[in-house]
């Protein structure tokens, strides 16, 4: 078999990802009956031992997935009450406005009764640390109590139990400065302790003769930390298609090799010697940089090539990939996640498949040669991280090669300036001052270009998350299309074949529309979704502070683009906040405002519309919308004959009816005991299978003549943490009393309904277990 190592990774990785889907007894039933039918069928007895290593390499990945994710338990049990801890930092502080992190490998925990030794690491955050801080190897001691870190709160939110795991770290911690006690002793990895002194000694550097921000990003693109690079500059990057420059990768691993190796012939070393010479360096640099996936991935690469030349073999690049996967997944599966190990594969993949197909068509073209490797490189690439880029960010560059054609040559003159300025600056500050100063134009000319080219209207595009199984379908076609010739021609008719079936299963003809109801977690606030069977979109409430974030990165990974009906319920900020990026940003046909507010309480929203798109109505109780033959909207508040002041804006709020053939759904908003007892007179209309519990399940709502009118099945509470007591323990009691569930966000994440017009169906993000079905 040719380049083996490549077809054994890959179930390596597909045992990983089965493992994450389906759990580790499912995943290796499924493998074994597959290989046996492959076996059977397809196999001749000579290839055994292929099915056989292929088994191995999904049950490592399986075994090793399942291992790790062991591993996030390692804190459950010192999560209920305060402990000591005893422990090592093991990381560089990193320092925020109000606080300062660090990662601490805890070594021992005492609790009442007893000393667990455990050797797992967890994140400290330190409040108003003031000039105190703790080196790396510092050995400390300090009582928390533990926090485990969350998983995905929302439909495609960001999962940070995930992200923590990918450095292994399975626990939180805050504490204040006078609750950490040091220890005289330190405990130092001597190669990290080097890299960490080369890297701040590399900051010190540049920051001496090149202003800040300026220096953030000659540093970034040197060591990989950007932390003083400001927002504002990192989207440029984005936007234009030349985040990679940011990313350190084999672009930046090349600028190492090649100075060293130029060094090296012109001083006659010996070329095993100083290729040996070279992998160490290499080596050095990951823990300069941080061991970052794209680093990592590179640095493995290139060692495999210059080992090869010692021991005079040629490396075969699609192998040195698989190895760089297969060492990176060995050490920690789930770096899988990480969008950086997943977009340097993809790229570097794509490079490697579809370079000499760009280069000889361009060569065609009479390209001139620089242009020529530039747009193939680029081009491929694209290729390979469109669809993640899309899924992942949202965002698609249509610049990207004219960018990378523009700005590539000064980032090469400025990385090669900005190594010699390093240099120099350890033996003549006079010479260094010169490097600065050429470093300073060509960093000063890459931030002009990027500007310029990110402030053109059509630089990027948003775009709503594919489905994973479109990503999949992208890459069978990129495939299929590069490999269907003569020599793989075997490929075209079940290309063709998968192609179609694949079509078919993607669009999912054969499921019935439904109506889905979304209760966001946007902490403490309100933001619900409806998508209903006839596909029109509606949102009411955005959220505060935190939804202006939640709410467009929902929205855009459920693929909506365009929504047909926005509803503020009330002008408080916890509700209308996160609507402004809404408005400003997706295509909206109808905005619904309380007609019992003054409208001066909604200048903000108003002033995020395009008039020409959105139409404005102000409703009151009795109004009703039909959006189709088996879905109506009834308005039960605000009341027209009522007067709201500004101190009574929750009791205007809106309050509406959603009924969807045989099921119903009642949405209160932030109304209290007074609109409750209005409301109650309205009999049996008011019954409702589920409701939105009022105003974050607080005490002035809720009342028993209210739930006992409604008569739910289940109730939802949006809900987060807060200081204002929700939701209140009268209302709790009251929903267990009557025998309503009762789900919160806070707790369960988002809440999910799904009907068919005959029951409703409620799944929430977070697991635990539920009688789902009403």
């Amino acid at each position: 078999m040719k380049r083996p190592l490549f077809f054994f990774v890959l179930f390596y990785i597909s045992g990983i990802l089965l493992t994450a889907s389906f759990g580790f007894l499912t995943s290796v039933l499924f493998i074994s009956a597959a290989l046996i039918f492959a076996l059977i069928f397809f196999f001749r007895k000579t290839s055994v031992w292929i099915l056989f290593l292929s088994f191995i390499f999904f049950t490592a990945g399986s075994i090793n997935y399942a291992y790790s994710t062991e591993q996030l338990k390692s804190f459950y049990n010192f999560t209920l009450e305060e402990a000591e801890f005893t422990g090592v930092v093991v990381s560089e502080p990193e320092k925020n406005e109000r606080t300062t992190n660090y990662v601490v490998e805890v070594l021992k925990i005492q609790t009442r009764d007893k000393i667990f030794k455990i050797n797992k690491k967890i994140l400290l955050t330190v409040y108003l640390p003031g000039n105190k801080t703790y080196p790396y190897g510092q050995y400390i001691n300090f009582t928390c109590k533990p926090g485990i870190p969350e998983g995905q709160r929302n439909p495609g939110g960001f999962n940070y139990r995930n992200y923590l795991a990918q450095k292994k770290i399975y626990a939180t911690a805050f504490v204040r400065v006078e609750d950490i006690k040091t220890i005289d002793k330190t405990r130092k990895n001597f190669i990290y302790a080097a890299s960490i002194a080369v890297r701040n000694r590399i900051i010190e550097s540049v920051n001496k003769y090149i202003p800040k921000q300026k220096a953030a990003l000659l540093t970034g693109m040197i060591t990989g930390y950007r932390e003083n690079l400001s927002d504002v500059i990192t989207n440029m990057f984005s936007e234009t298609g030349l985040i990679h420059i940011l990313s350190v990768s084999g672009l930046h691993v090349g600028f190492i090799i090649l100075p060293l190796m130029f060094i090296a012939k012109k001083l006659r070393i010996n070329r095993k010697f100083s290729n040996s010479l070279t992998i160490l360096l290499l080596l050095f640099y990951c823990f300069i940089t941080g061991f970052t996936a794209s680093v990592v991935r590179a640095v493995i690469m290139a060692a495999t090539v210059l080992f090869g030349k010692i021991i005079n073999r040629e490396a075969d690049v699609l192998t040195g990939i698989s190895f760089a996967a297969f060492v990176i997944l060995l050490y920690n599966p789930y770096s899988i996640y990480n969008v950086g190990f997943q977009l340097s594969f993809a790229a570097t993949l794509s490079i490697v498949i579809f370079f000499q197909k760009f280069k000889t068509a361009l060569g065609k073209l009479k390209f001139p040669g620089y242009l020529t490797d530039v747009v193939s490189v680029t081009s491929a690439a694209q290729l390979g991280i469109l669809p993640l880029g899309v899924y992942y960010f949202n965002t698609v560059s249509l610049i990207s090669i004219i960018a990378n054609i523009i700005v590539l040559p000064f980032v090469q003159i400025a990385l090669i300036i900005g190594i010699i300025l390093i240099i120099l600056d350890q033996i003549n500050v006079f010479a260094a001052g010169i490097a600065a100063q050429i470093a300073n134009f060509f960093i000063s000319l890459i931030l002009y270009s990027t500007e310029i080219l990110s402030n053109l209207n059509f630089s990027s595009v948003k775009i709503i998350t594919p489905p994973a199984a479109l990503i999949i379908l992208y890459y069978l076609i990129l495939l299929y299309l590069r490999y269907s010739n003569k020599t793989f021609k075997y490929l075209k008719p079940t290309g063709l074949v998968f192609f179609l079936i694949y079509a078919v299963l993607l669009f999912r003809l054969i499921c019935p529309p439904k109506l889905e109801v979304v209760f966001l977690d946007v902490g403490e606030g309100d933001s619900i979704f409806i998508k209903t069977a006839s596909g029109k979109n509606i949102l009411i409430d955005g959220g505060g502070e935190e939804g202006k974030r939640v709410v467009p990165d929902f929205l855009l990974d459920y693929g909506v683009w365009k929504l047909d009906l926005v509803i503020s319920t009330h002008s408080h900020a916890d509700h209308a906040t996160g609507l402004v990026p809404v408005l400003e940003n997706f295509r909206v046909r109808h905005l619904l405002l309380p007609g019992g507010e003054n409208m001066d309480n909604f200048n903000t929203l108003l002033s995020c519309i395009d008039e020409d798109r959105t139409t404005v109505f102000r409703c009151f109780k009795g109004s009703k919308i039909y959006l189709d033959d088996k879905t109506m909207i009834t308005f039960l508040n605000p009341d027209k004959n009522l007067a709201y002041s500004d101190s009574s804006l929750n009791n205007g709020s809106i309050v509406l009816k959603f009924e969807y053939m045989d099921t119903s759904i009642l949405f209160c908003a932030d109304i209290e005991k007074e609109v409750e007892a209005l409301l109650a007179k309205n009999g049996e209309f008011l019954e409702s299978d589920i409701i939105k519990i009022a105003h974050h399940g607080a005490g002035t709502s809720s009342t028993e003549l209210f739930l006992d009118s409604v008569n739910p099945k289940a109730g939802i509470i949006s809900v987060g943490k807060n200081n204002y007591g929700h939701p209140s323990i009268t209302t709790l009691d009251r929903l267990t009393e009557r025998g309503i569930v009762c789900l919160r966000t806070d707790r369960d994440g988002a809440v999910i309904l799904k009907s068919d017009g005959k029951t409703i169906k409620i799944n929430k993000i977070c697991t635990g277990d539920l009688k789902n079905e009403y």
